[in-house]
């Protein structure tokens, strides 16, 4: 109702799946428009996801409680009609994190005026990953950086510091170090990074009570070629944690079939002893032929190589690697 006073409705859209990278720009991307924009524009940050499933992501929500943001603040995309406002010719779109949206929101794409996608601005053959955090901090340091204040620096310095946690020093783009630097010249009370590295290894790795399913749309990403269709999903857990029970065939298979996926690629990442980042993939396909033509693809890369060692899991309907350099198929 509020709309039909309005001239127009700016939303800032996180992107699917809803990382922390993504929510913190859009929050911070959509306070920043709502101070510089006319006052007959309502700017709204949207989480890209249906508020039920809020839950997968415990990284977002830990910082979140953090800074005392309540849950109910948010809007998620099951609580805005962005066709409706679209087709009273209202609604402008930013996008981050993705220059691209869901099939179900193509139609939406006359209303995009701005893509915030730090994949065009990365060299990925270098394994370095730039955040929409990063560019949205520069656009408001350069625009207005007295909007800038402790609270948000903190929200967007770990962001970055999250999305940085597994990497190495050497691997963190010159954008990284000089945005996490001018936050922290400006604001010397934040607390050292590497406190805040060590909270996020030791809290937000798990989704409590979630099941296979529910972990695997968590973290969720399609490839697609127009006739195969490859879903990736990354976990935070072992493997141990969910693939070696007596139900996981046909956990797998109901999950493929129900969002009509022909490849399912598992990425698990968990911290071992010695508190560095690993990963275990599972690799899991009705069509035998296919699973092994993946397989293949992923054993013979070499730019860049992932050094996949295979492990035993006793079954033919998927297979498992173990992977020391996670960077490598980050980059890839």
């Amino acid at each position: 109702n509020r709309s039909k006073r309005l001239g127009r409705v700016h939303v800032v859209l996180g992107n699917k799946p809803c990382d922390l990278d993504s929510l913190i720009s859009a929050l911070t991307y959509a306070y920043f428009l709502d101070k510089v924009s006319s006052p007959d524009v309502l700017c709204l940050p949207v989480l890209n996801i249906p508020r039920r499933e809020f839950s997968y992501y415990p990284e977002t929500r830990f910082i979140l409680e953090e800074l005392n943001i309540p849950e109910s603040f948010h809007i998620f995309q099951d609580e805005i009609n962005l066709h409706q406002l679209n087709d009273e010719g209202k609604l402008s779109l930013t996008l981050v994190n993705s220059n691209m949206l869901a099939s179900d929101d193509k139609s939406l794409e006359s209303a995009v005026v701005k893509v915030i996608n730090p994949d065009e601005r990365c060299d990925a053959n270098l394994g370095l990953q730039a955040s929409s955090s990063s560019l949205v901090v520069k656009e408001i340091l350069q625009e207005a950086p007295e909007l800038i204040t402790q609270q948000l620096a903190h929200l967007l310095r770990g962001s970055i510091l999250f999305q940085c946690m597994s990497m190495e020093p050497e691997r963190i783009t010159e954008q990284q170090e000089e945005i996490l630097s001018i936050l922290e010249e400006k604001f010397p009370e934040l607390p050292p990074r590497e406190d805040i590295i060590s909270v996020f290894q030791r809290n937000p790795f798990k989704a409590q009570g979630l099941n296979i399913e529910e972990a695997m749309l968590k973290d969720l990403k399609e490839l697609s070629d127009g006739e195969i269709k490859v879903a990736v999903s990354t976990m935070y857990m072992t493997l141990e944690g969910c693939i070696f029970h007596r139900n996981i065939t046909g956990d797998l298979k109901a999950f493929i079939n129900k969002y009509g996926f022909d490849v399912l690629v598992i990425l698990a990442n968990y911290l071992s002893e010695d508190e560095q980042t690993k990963r275990q993939i599972v690799v899991y396909s009705e069509n035998l032929e296919l699973c092994n033509q993946i397989c293949c693809e992923l054993e013979e890369c070499q730019n860049p190589c992932l050094e996949l060692e295979p492990l035993e899991c006793g079954c033919d309907q998927f297979l498992v690697y173990h992977q020391d350099n996670t960077l490598q198929m980050t980059s890839s």
